[in-house]
C-alpha cells in the first residue's frame, strides 16, 4: 500500500521544529567535513623560510641536511609536519588525490548504502568515521598512515554531505527543498571564513581539526537521540507502518498530533494504493501484507527490480538524459570550485586575503541562490544555465588577465568565478534531488557528485602542471552551459516516488 508522503508531511508539519532542528544538525555536519576541503590551501601551503634572517627558497631549503635546517616558519601545516614533502611535489600530489579518491568510493557505496540501510544508519556511520580518522591524524602519525586516514575521511565526508541532504529535502515542502539546501550549503562559507581566519592566529592546523571532531560528535549525538528515519525512505520500502510511527513522532515534535490523526482518520482510508487513475480504494484498517493488490505490487516490483540498481540510470529515458547531463555539471562544479581553492596556494599576494575573497563570493551565492531558484522565471535550470554561462566568462577573463599581466584586476574575476560556480553548486543539490525518484534518488545523486569528485581528483595533477589553468576552468564551464539545455525543469514539482516506466508498468499489470 501506498501513502501520499506529501500530505502526511503537510499534516505533521513539513517546515517546523522538527525540520528546523535538523536542519541546524546537519549545518554542524557540513562545517565538520569542511575541515579537510577547505584547509588544502593551507595544509599544502609551502611555508616562508627565513635562513640567517634572509627570506630564502624551498629549493634552498632542501638543500640543506636535515640537521641544519634551522628555518623560522610562519605557520604548522602537514608540509611542516612531513618534510619529504618540500622537495616531492609527487607527495604533495598524493595528499589531494587520496582524498579525493576516498570522495569517490564514498559517493558509489555509502550511496547504495544508504538505499539498503536507511538514509540515518549511513550517515551516522560517516561521523564516526570521520571522528575517528580526523582524531588519529592530529598525531601526526607516519605519512603514509596520514595518507591512508585522507582517504578515510574523504569516504565519510562523502557520506556526510550526500547523505545529510537527502535526508532532510525528503521531509520538505517543495517550495522550503531550494531555501534549506542553499542555507545548507553556504556552511562552506561560513567554514571558509572561520577556519581561515582561525589559521592566521593560531598557526596550528591540528586545533582546527579538533574544532571539527567536536562539532561532528555533537551533531551526530543529536542525529542518533532526536531524529529518526526518513519516512519517504521507508515508504518507498514498504515498510507502512513504520513510517506512519516516524510521521507520528514528527507531528508530536511540531506540535501536530492531532492535524495527523485527522489526516489518518480523514485521508487515509480514502487513498488509492497506486496512483493511477483507477478509483480502487483501501480501508485504513487493511495495512497488512495480505492484501491483494499490494501483493500484486510487491510481485511486480521484484520482477523490475533494476529500480534498485545504478543501471536503472541508464536503461530508462526518462531517467538517462537527466543523469548524463547532470554529471557533466556535476563535473564542471568540481573541476572548477575546487581547481579555484587549489589555486589559492600559488597566489603571488596573500593566500588569506584571496582566500576571504573566495569565501565571501560563496557565502553572497548561496544566500543569492535561495533567492532566485525559488523565483518561477528562474527555476533550477535557468539559474543554472546564467551560472554556467557567468563561470565561463569569468574564468576566461581571469586568464587573459593574467597572460596580459593585469593581475592586480585578478580579484574580480576570481569573486565571479567563485560566486557563479558556488551558485550553480548549490542548484545542482536541489535539482539532483528533485529529477530522481526515491527509489534511485540516492544512487543518482551520488553517481553524480562522483562526476565532481573525479574531476577534484584531477585538480592537483592539473594545477601542479600548469601555472594558469583557467582556460581549461572556462571551457568546461562552455560545454555545461550548452547541456544545460537539455534539462527539464523541476521546480514546483512534488517529488516522485517511483520511476515513471515502471510505476506505468505496475499499473498495467494490476489493473
Amino acid at each position: 500500500m501506498n501513502i501520499n508522503a506529501d500530505k502526511a508531511l503537510q499534516a505533521c508539519g513539513n517546515d517546523n521544529f522538527y525540520q528546523r532542528l535538523l536542519f541546524l544538525s546537519i549545518c554542524l555536519i557540513w562545517l565538520s567535513v569542511d575541515f579537510i576541503s577547505i584547509c588544502f590551501p593551507l595544509l599544502e601551503l609551502l611555508p616562508k623560510f627565513k635562513c640567517n634572517g634572509v627570506e630564502c627558497k624551498v629549493e634552498k631549503f632542501c638543500e640543506l641536511s636535515e640537521t641544519n635546517r634551522e628555518a623560522i616558519i610562519e605557520y604548522n601545516n602537514i608540509m611542516t609536519d612531513y618534510p619529504q614533502l618540500y622537495c616531492d611535489s609527487f607527495l604533495v600530489i598524493c595528499i589531494g588525490v587520496f582524498y579525493v579518491f576516498g570522495i569517490i568510493v564514498g559517493a558509489v557505496v555509502l550511496s547504495a548504502l544508504s538505499d539498503a540501510w536507511g538514509r540515518k544508519k549511513v550517515l551516522l556511520l560517516c561521523q564516526v568515521l570521520f571522528a575517528i580518522a580526523a582524531g588519529v591524524i592530529t598525531v601526526r602519525p607516519h605519512f603514509y598512515v596520514v595518507l591512508g586516514l585522507l582517504l578515510i575521511i574523504g569516504f565519510a565526508c562523502s557520506g556526510g554531505t550526500i547523505i545529510s541532504y537527502l535526508y532532510i529535502n525528503e521531509i520538505l515542502a517543495t517550495k522550503r527543498r531550494a531555501i534549506y539546501g542553499a542555507l545548507i550549503n553556504s556552511s562552506f562559507a561560513v567554514a571558509g571564513v572561520i577556519y581561515f581566519t582561525a589559521y592566521q592566529f593560531n598557526k596550528e592546523w591540528v586545533y582546527i581539526a579538533y574544532s571539527s571532531i567536536v562539532i561532528d560528535v555533537i551533531s551526530g549525538l543529536i542525529l542518533f537521540f532526536y531524529f529518526k528515519e526518513s519516512p519517504r525512505y521507508l515508504l518507498s520500502n514498504n515498510r507502512v507502518g513504520e513510517a506512519i510511527e516516524v510521521f507520528k513522532y514528527m507531528a508530536e515534535k511540531n506540535g501536530r498530533a492531532e492535524q495527523f490523526k485527522q489526516f489518518l482518520e480523514s485521508d487515509v482510508p480514502t487513498l488509492t494504493t497506486v496512483e493511477a487513475g483507477s478509483a480502487k480504494k483501501i480501508n485504513s484498517s487493511s495495512f497488512d501484507e495480505d492484501n491483494k493488490i499490494e501483493a500484486l505490487i510487491e510481485e511486480k516490483s521484484a520482477k523490475t527490480g533494476s529500480s534498485r540498481s545504478a543501471i536503472a540510470l541508464f536503461k530508462y529515458k526518462s531517467l538517462r538524459t537527466p543523469f548524463l547531463v547532470c554529471s557533466q555539471l556535476w563535473f564542471t562544479y568540481g573541476f572548477v570550485y575546487y581547481g579555484i581553492s587549489m589555486d589559492l596556494k600559488k597566489s603571488e599576494d596573500d593566500v588569506f586575503k584571496d582566500g576571504y575573497v573566495v569565501y565571501v563570493a560563496e557565502g553572497i551565492a548561496y544566500l543569492v541562490s535561495c533567492i532566485i531558484m525559488n523565483i518561477q522565471f528562474f527555476g533550477r535550470v535557468r539559474t543554472l544555465r546564467i551560472m554556467m554561462g557567468l563561470c565561463f566568462v569569468a574564468t576566461l577573463i581571469n586568464y587573459i588577465f593574467t597572460q596580459c599581466d593585469l593581475k592586480d584586476l585578478n580579484f574580480i574575476t576570481l569573486f565571479f568565478a567563485r560566486f557563479s560556480i558556488t551558485t550553480a553548486c548549490s542548484c545542482l543539490y536541489t535539482y539532483s534531488t528533485e529529477v530522481y525518484p526515491t527509489v534511485i534518488r540516492a544512487k543518482g545523486l551520488g553517481f553524480n557528485a562522483l562526476s565532481a569528485r573525479f574531476a577534484a581528483m584531477l585538480v592537483p595533477i592539473i594545477d601542479e602542471k600548469i601555472e594558469n589553468p583557467f582556460h581549461i576552468f572556462s571551457a568546461v564551464a562552455l560545454i555545461a552551459f550548452c547541456l544545460s539545455w537539455l534539462l527539464e525543469e523541476t521546480f514546483g514539482k512534488p517529488l516522485e516516488d517511483e520511476i515513471k516506466e515502471e510505476k506505468i508498468l505496475k499499473n498495467d499489470d494490476i489493473f
